[in-house]
């Protein structure tokens, strides 16, 4: 037994299974998944190939070119990564397969980290891709399992679509062995009895005028809810939504006039059982919320109400309201190099550019004024190809600045940035480079030569890359701002897209030490102005003494906020 994310859970029910390639783009919920099968398979010294694929689309066709050719194979992704997948999965997922082949897709409801919260379950239903849907770590251990087999029995693509509760719960699971247990199943058609035989697809008996219809992690907190009320209503827990077990739903809930449908997000199961009984309840039926999580408090309101009883408060979200908190929106970490690329920027150009941003932990570049649109990966440098030619078709000189991180170049900026070179396009990217894949949990990039298991594999320095492109290679310290805020209005005097590389390694990542900084403005005046454009966590209005302090616990001395101080810049300047 051992205690384990999710995520790690279904590396190893793979592992079990006969993995023996294993693919994946880094994306929350769906990160930890590869390290999961790096971590088991070192801990029992089980052959696998795993890579941190450039891109998912990458990932995919890897992961199909090996099943192809015999082996157990599968690729992890988040759902809107799934997008870039999509064309080559369209395509491959008629091929012949000679091993397994697992889609391991996390969605991500709420969205919590994401900018869509859309359904896997639904495209691969549409696709007649079997899908399963898990409710626990444990659950999704054996999903993962079965996935494999089952795939490497009748020869086509299995998803196990975790939602991120599920990705992040933790729970105990038992190691097993590894096998290449043959289910003895033909096609498709045998596949719902094996699944449900597996306990993939379950009934909970029960009484009352109300049943229960409900998936992943919706039926875990409706469990918890009934559990919690004192209710035992009857419950289908619909492991499989494709294959689909309505027969098994219609007999097990025969007589029943009242359904209620738990499931994230879209209407899917709620569709397909809707024709079983005189009333089901769900989101069609406004019943339930239209997109968002099925948190415990949700999800016992809608139970109560749909059985005609008061609506009671939780006990937990009380007390947490009572403690009255202050919100934190997110914010770029003291020290971060991006803040001093984005003040640059904002010192050049101020509120007459635009600003395309693009996914990673930059986007948050929107608290400094410079990131004004976020669409997807790679799209900063798209879109500012359309911005620059709006621009010079209306006859109107518009800075344009976008920016990108490092693994988000890789993983679709190089084809959108030679496209914009060709075309001629009048605009400064700004290649953010910290070296990690940062948000996501410090994943390696192909210019950090590393592959999942720690060994060092060919760098691909960005230098290399972008003199390759015909742009400069050097790279420039956002700390030094002044060399930094020169280089910006160079490059926009070029008249051409310009790429500039801007280079400081992760902190959080290099472990780098809380260092204040030396230099404090003792005539600090209060204007704010240090704080206002730099949103650093580090420096803190003291509204008793009316001026700006540095936590000494945070700052690591990047001194990029001497360059937003009126004063410093005085008494640098000569004139104090």
């Amino acid at each position: 037994m051992e205690v384990v994310l999710g995520n790690f859970a279904i590396g190893r029910g793979l592992l079990e299974a006969g993995l023996e390639v294993f693919t994946a783009y880094p994306g929350t919920p769906s990160s930890e998944i590869l390290p999961g099968v790096v971590y088991f398979s070192r801990k029992e010294g089980w052959r696998v190939y795993a890579e941190w694929s450039v891109n998912e689309r990458v990932a995919v066709e890897v992961a199909f070119g090996a099943s192809m050719a015999g082996k157990n194979s599968a690729c992890a992704m988040k759902q809107v990564g799934f997008n870039v997948a999509l064309p080559a999965f369209l395509e491959l997922k008629d091929q012949p397969l000679e091993g397994g082949l697992v889609l391991c897709i996390a969605d991500d409801p709420g969205p919590i980290s994401s900018q869509t919260e859309q359904d896997t379950r639904l495209l691969m239903t549409l696709l007649d891709i079997p899908v399963l849907d898990p409710s626990t770590p444990k659950e999704a251990k054996l999903f993962a399992y079965l996935a494999m087999i089952s795939s490497r029995a009748i020869k086509t693509p299995f998803c196990v679509r975790p939602v991120g509760k599920v990705s992040h719960a933790r729970e105990a699971i038992e190691l097993g062995e590894r096998s290449l247990e043959d289910p003895r199943i033909k096609d498709k058609g045998e596949l719902l009895e094996f699944l449900t035989e597996k306990g993939v697809n379950r009934f909970f008996e029960g009484h009352g005028d109300l049943a229960l219809v409900a998936s992943g992690m919706a039926f875990s907190v409706a469990m918890d809810v009934l559990y919690d009320l004192d209710l035992n209503l009857p419950v289908y827990k619909v492991g499989s939504v494709n294959p689909f077990p309505k027969d098994q739903i219609k007999k097990a809930l025969r007589g029943y006039k009242k359904v209620l449908v738990l499931e994230e997000t879209d209407v899917l199961i709620e569709a397909m059982v809707m024709d079983l009984f005189p009333e089901v309840l769900g989101r069609g039926s406004g019943d339930v919320p239209g997109c968002g999580e099925l948190s415990y408090d949700v999800v016992s309101k809608i139970i109560l109400k749909a059985l005609g009883k008061g609506i009671k408060e939780s006990k937990l979200l009380k007390e947490v309201s009572s403690l009255n908190i202050p919100p934190r929106p997110p914010r770029l970490c003291p020290g971060c190099g991006h803040r001093g690329a984005f003040f640059s920027a904002y010192k050049v150009f101020g509120k007459k550019a635009i600003y395309p941003g693009d996914i990673g932990c930059y986007t948050l570049g929107i608290h400094l004024g410079a990131v004004d649109t976020c669409l997807d990966m790679g799209g900063s440098v798209n879109m500012a190809s359309g911005f620059s030619q709006a621009a010079q078709e209306s006859e109107r000189e518009v800075p344009i600045v976008a920016s990108i991180g490092d693994s988000t170049f890789f993983h679709s900026g190089v084809d959108a940035i030679v496209s914009a070179k060709e075309r001629g396009y009048p605009f400064i990217l700004m290649l953010l480079d910290n070296r990690t894949v940062a948000m996501t949990g410090f994943q390696p990039t192909p210019e950090t030569g590393e592959d999942p298991f720690g060994e060092k594999r060919r760098e691909i320095p960005l230098e290399n890359l972008l003199k390759a492109l015909d742009f400069e290679g050097k790279p420039y310290d956002p700390y030094m701002v002044p060399s930094l805020v020169e280089r910006l209005k160079k490059g926009w005097e070029k008249g051409r897209v310009d790429v500039i590389l801007i280079r400081k390694d992760c902190l959080i990542k290099s472990k780098v030490q809380p260092k204040p900084l030396k230099y404090i403005v003792e005539d600090c005046t209060g204007c704010k102005a240090c704080v206002r454009s730099l949103d650093c966590p580090a420096l803190i209005f003291d509204e008793e003494n009316k001026k700006v302090r540095i936590d000494k616990t945070s700052c690591v001395g990047c001194g990029v906020c001497l360059y937003a101080c009126p004063v410093y810049l005085k008494e640098r300047s000569g004139e104090g």
